[in-house]
Order: structure tokens, then C-alpha cells, then sequence
């Protein structure tokens, strides 16, 4: 099995010199190759969420299931939770069977920071409640929220890095590299968009207690609010992080494993939805 590492030389100083994937591939993807790829698992996580989210049509498919539409509850999202994290834990194991050996850790938490698209799934909780995506949005919701807390210690040492650096990101004409400035601006406000997340999840774990896990109008409401202002931001902070370090380290991004990658993010939104409906329920 290859072992193919990058000097620190290839990575500038103000980036955390572990933020880079080596495979042996003889041709790196390009940025906009790497963000289309991106574009692509979440357009899928979409279309499957339209297709299957619905609770009428998840009805159709598990035929015996009452009909109505249940009450939402806190541990609901669990599942699409775990099928989330399964996602990122496959994504990092292929990366290094394919022959770079970094931190399964660091792997994890850079693909934890992948921009998704939760935000848009997640606002389809605004939509009537006849539709049926209500219970699977708020689900989306919460995935949303652990794995931006679970992708903050990355972003914490790309701010603390970014700010401890600014010299190594002086051009020779004394301006500072507009990719780190992207890179500064973006970490920061991740950071803070993702504190008011996890304060949020705070409260919540004492309404989980006071209501026994069944999510109230009030509840709702505050997630409604995250998922309109708090989401979003952190999705853009997500591609603006990418697309800084793709572009100020070119050639520092080369997995391989590349199509089983996209086997898994083609899979894993279907299999997350199927299973919503047989064991999570609706």
C-alpha cells in the first residue's frame, strides 16, 4: 500500500499543515471539480428527501403504518444521526485504505465540515404540514447541529492557526492573501454560528426533561429559527472553508477511493430515508 505524504512546504504556514489528503493519484481533482462533487451528493440528498421524506409516501411503503401524522420527538433525529456519522467514519476509512495515513480523528472532522445542504431540507418545515416532510426536516435539523459541533475543534484550529500566521500570509505587495482573509472571516463566524447551535442544544436537553421527549410548539419554533439563520450561515462558512484551502493548497487534495466516495454520499441519503421509515417510524 502506497504511502504518499506532502511537505509542510505545500501547505501555507496560516493553514493546520494536517489539512491535506494524498493518495498517490497521479492527477489531483480542481477545486471546481471537488465542489461539484460536493454539489452533487447534496443535490441528491434533496431529490431523495422530496422523493422519499414525504410521511404520505413513506405510508405507501410501509403500508400497515396508521395514518395521520405523529408528533415529532427530540430522539427522532438519532438515527439519521448515526447514519450521518457512518457516513463521514466510510469517507475517512476509504481515504486511508487508499494509502495516506493521517489521524482517522482529523479526517472525520475535516469531512464534518462538508458543505450539505441540511438547510435547505431543513426548511422544509415551513411547508404545510399536510405535505408530510415536517417530521423528516426537524431531523435533518438536528443532524445538522451535532455535526457542526462535531466539526468545530477543526475549525477552532483553523482559526487559531489562520490568526497566529498572518505574517506567513503576506503577499510582496503587503496586502494579505485574499484566501486568508476567506479563510479568517469564515472560521470565525463557523465558530459563532455553531456556539449559538450547541447553546441550543443545551436548552433542549432541559426540555427534553420537562416534556419527556415530546417536542412542544415552543421547540418547534426555536428550531424553525435555527434552521433559517443559524444553518445557512454555517453552510457557507463550510464552502468558503473548502474552497480557501483548495485554492491556496493546490495539490494537497488527492483521495483516492474517489468512487466508492461517491458511492457512499449517493447511498447514504437513500438508505437514511428507508430507514426513517421502517425503524424510526413517522
Amino acid at each position: 500500500m502506497p504511502n504518499n505524504t506532502l511537505t509542510n512546504s505545500t501547505i501555507p504556514a496560516w493553514l493546520p499543515q494536517g489539512f491535506q489528503v494524498s493518495s498517490g493519484n497521479p492527477k489531483c481533482p480542481t477545486t471546481s471539480s471537488v465542489l461539484m462533487h460536493f454539489g452533487i451528493y447534496n443535490g441528491i440528498s434533496i431529490g431523495v428527501f422530496l422523493l422519499l421524506g414525504s410521511d404520505h409516501v413513506k405510508g405507501r411503503i410501509k403500508f400497515w403504518l396508521k395514518s395521520g401524522l405523529p408528533p415529532w420527538k427530540f430522539w427522532s433525529g438519532l438515527m439519521s444521526v448515526v447514519m450521518q456519522v457512518l457516513g463521514i467514519v466510510t469517507t475517512s476509512l476509504l481515504i486511508r485504505q487508499s494509502g495516506y495515513k493521517v489521524d482517522l480523528w482529523q479526517l472525520i472532522q475535516i469531512w464534518a465540515i462538508r458543505p450539505r445542504v441540511s438547510w435547505v431540507i431543513g426548511n422544509m418545515l415551513n411547508v404545510k404540514r399536510e405535505w408530510g416532510y415536517m417530521n423528516g426536516a426537524l431531523d435533518n435539523v438536528v443532524v445538522e447541529v451535532f455535526i457542526c459541533g462535531l466539526g468545530c475543534v477543526f475549525v477552532g484550529r483553523l482559526a487559531k492557526q489562520a490568526l497566529t500566521h498572518a505574517s506567513a500570509a503576506t503577499l510582496p505587495t503587503g496586502q494579505l492573501d485574499r484566501w486568508y482573509i476567506v479563510t479568517c472571516v469564515a472560521s470565525i463566524t463557523m465558530l459563532l454560528s455553531t456556539a449559538f447551535e450547541i447553546i441550543w442544544v443545551l436548552w433542549i436537553m432541559r426540555r427534553i426533561i420537562e416534556t419527556k421527549g415530546k417536542a412542544e410548539t415552543q421547540d418547534i419554533n426555536s428550531l424553525k429559527w435555527i434552521v433559517r439563520f443559524m444553518i445557512p450561515l454555517t453552510f457557507i462558512c463550510s464552502y468558503l472553508i473548502w474552497t480557501a484551502f483548495l485554492n491556496s493548497a493546490k495539490g494537497a487534495y488527492c483521495p483516492g477511493n474517489a468512487k466508492y466516495i461517491d458511492l457512499t454520499w449517493g447511498l447514504i441519503p437513500a438508505l437514511t430515508n428507508l430507514l426513517r421509515t421502517f425503524i424510526g417510524g413517522i
